[in-house]
């Protein structure tokens, strides 16, 4: 897997272009690959199965069900797997661990802060397990501290052979990511990127 951050300016097309691989939005030219394959129409159930199976999404404004609790939307990953209720539970709290988020399972999502709820939303993507991460403005609502241990997160998810594709106007992210482009001057920037 490649891990890349895209960066520009605000309404640059930057979200766009993650809506485009994440088979969000649909385009009117050209091509998008995915996969090694022509991206499918986003309506199809192509696009449905590998929206489902290959492709997780963190995005901007965390896409929780804000009414419900953190268990129900930590549930979502399973919804499609078979997976006993204890094991799950169990993975549900590693899975918190590692975003260092310690509230109870019955916690509703609203009752969080902004960091927090970016924080479950990130627990939730470790759950789906996918190939492909693409996260808009991961850290945006987080502090130094929170933002370097999500950022380590999406490294460790790279290392374990997932692409990661990250929008981002932090200028930290892009010195850490080992290869960046910029949507402003359509060019890439390679880097040795480090982990924090």
């Amino acid at each position: 897997g490649e891990f890349w951050t895209i960066h520009g300016k605000s309404g640059a097309g930057k979200s766009t272009l993650l809506n485009l691989l994440g088979l969000i939005d649909a385009f009117d030219e050209g091509t998008v690959s995915l996969f090694g394959k022509n991206a499918p129409k986003i309506n199809s159930k192509a696009a449905l199965l590998l929206r489902r199976n290959k492709i997780s999404y963190l995005f901007q404004n965390h896409g929780l069900i804000e009414d419900e609790t953190i268990m129900d939307n930590l549930n979502i990953p399973f919804i499609y797997r078979k997976t006993r209720r204890r094991e799950k539970i169990k993975l549900q709290q590693e899975a918190l661990a590692k975003v260092s988020l310690d509230y109870p399972l019955k916690t509703k999502v609203y009752r969080l802060s902004g960091g927090e709820k970016q924080r479950l939303a990130f627990a939730k993507l470790l759950l789906e397990d996918k190939e492909l991460i693409l996260a808009d403005e991961p850290t945006g609502s987080l502090d130094n501290e929170n933002r370097n241990h999500i950022l380590n997160l999406l490294f460790q998810q790279h290392r374990a052979g997932k692409t990661v594709i990250v929008v981002t106007h932090d200028p930290y992210i892009i010195e850490k990511s080992p290869r960046s482009f910029s949507i402003d001057s359509w060019q890439e920037t390679k880097k040795r990127g480090c982990e924090i």
